[in-house]
């Protein structure tokens, strides 16, 4: 009977009142915690939204799209010179279709950012490029408004200057240098050119009369023949300038170099100072030469150079003369260029060959030699006309053998030479 009675109860007893089982518990069932109860139970946090301010340069209708491709908000137009829009959205990427195209945009919880039609910038970043634009701008109409108030201020070109000066002015200072800028209403001018020219000439004529009978200090006697080379190339490059800018100033033109010419065509006087036997009596040298040079690139020229032949006369040798150089401009401002340059010049020289005065003696044996002179050197050109310079070109040059110049004259070889050329090139 006590059995039964413990059965029957245990069976209808409350769940509450059924002990605990003994023994350990299963740990694929573990009972549920209070904490975990909590957590299950708590809402999940949302992230601060973010501002998107759209100020493309481009205005027109825009419509904003999330990554499913579904329209967020209405369209929104953005004007020219109008407030641009600000968006409140939650962060994330979104597709900004657009007039010209479709954008990707980014928007970062709590932060404020502006979209310029390119790239998303932050606020800060937006404002100080805009000011810097509106300071350039402002800047512009600065420039802009000095420019026209000093147009204004310009006074109305002159009358034409009659055709007829266009051939008398350049004629005039062909004939007396100076006359064509009288012409011109140059009077200064034409004055300095005359006295320049004619004063150089009469130096150069004095200096060379004087001659040297051995007597004179070596260096009076060096500045003397310095000064009649430089007052000697300086009175042709007056002329010719007087000539040209009388020319220039009649048909009232600019100068424009001519940069993309094809070829240069130079005539050339160089000129040095040097020893000859006599130490006491120290001799002028000069050459006269032609050059050639094509232009290669814009800058660089090749060609041949130092073209000349020297009669021998009775006694020297016939030497005749070319060379190649390589060209380079280093400056080109306006009317000035600036070239560097090296070369070298062949000059065959052939001796004898002369029957001799005397019937019955025998006729001298003709020798012929070969001599090379590398150089370098500087071409300093300030153009007169859009296709005529002016050149000065200073020279070091080192023979490496006998070097002859005009007036059968010459240095030995390995003698070094420093000098100093006065061109007139035209430009093709």
């Amino acid at each position: 009977m006590l059995a039964s009675a413990i059965a029957w109860t245990l069976l209808f007893a409350p769940p509450d009142a059924v002990p605990p089982a003994s023994g350990p518990v299963s740990a694929a069932e573990p009972p549920a915690s209070a904490d975990d109860s909590a957590a299950v139970s708590e809402p999940p946090t949302l992230l601060p939204p973010g501002t998107l301010v759209l100020a493309p340069a481009l205005a027109g209708p825009y419509q904003l799209f999330d990554t499913e491709g579904l329209p967020v908000g209405a369209p929104i137009t953005v004007g020219e010179g109008a407030k641009p829009p600000e968006l409140q959205l939650p962060p994330g990427v979104y597709y900004l279709h657009g007039p010209a195209a479709v954008d990707p945009v980014v928007v970062a919880s709590g932060l404020r950012l502006v979209w310029d039609g390119e790239r998303v910038l932050p606020v800060e970043v937006w404002a100080a490029a805009q000011e810097a634009r509106a300071q350039e701008a402002r800047a512009q109409e600065a420039r802009v408004a000095a420019e026209l108030e000093r147009a204004q201020q310009v006074p109305p070109p002159s009358a034409p200057a009659p055709t007829w000066r266009a051939w008398a002015s350049p004629l005039a200072s062909t004939l007396v240098p100076g006359v064509g800028q009288v012409l011109n209403g140059q009077g200064y001018k034409g004055t300095g050119l005359l006295f320049g020219t004619v004063g150089t000439t009469i130096a150069a004529a004095a200096l060379f009369r004087l001659g040297n009978d051995g007597t004179r200090p070596l260096p009076a006697e060096y500045a003397r023949l310095i000064g009649y080379g430089v007052f000697s190339s300086a009175a042709p490059l007056l002329w010719i300038y007087a000539i040209t800018d009388a020319y220039r100033v009649a048909t009232n033109k600019e100068v424009e170099p001519k940069l993309d010419h094809q070829l240069r065509l130079s005539v050339t006087r160089m000129m040095t100072v040097g020893f000859r036997a006599d130490t006491r009596r120290p001799g002028f040298y000069d050459d006269w030469s032609v050059s050639l040079m094509g232009q290669a690139t814009r800058r660089l020229s090749v060609g041949v150079s130092d073209l000349s032949v020297k009669p021998g006369g009775s006694t020297g040798p016939q030497v005749w003369q070319l060379g190649a150089r390589l060209d380079y401009r280093v400056f080109d401002r306006k009317r000035l260029w600036i070239d560097l340059a090296a070369g070298s010049i062949l000059q065959v020289a052939a001796n004898g060959g002369r029957a001799p005065l005397d019937p019955d003696a025998a006729r001298p044996r003709r020798t012929t030699k070969f001599g090379a002179v590398p150089y370098a050197q500087l071409d300093l050109r300030y153009f007169v006309l859009d296709r005529v310079s002016l050149d000065l070109t200073p020279r070091v040059a080192i023979p490496l053998t006998t070097r002859y110049y005009s007036a059968n004259r010459a240095l030995p070889r390995y003698a070094a030479e420093l000098e100093l050329g006065v061109s007139l090139s035209t430009y093709f």
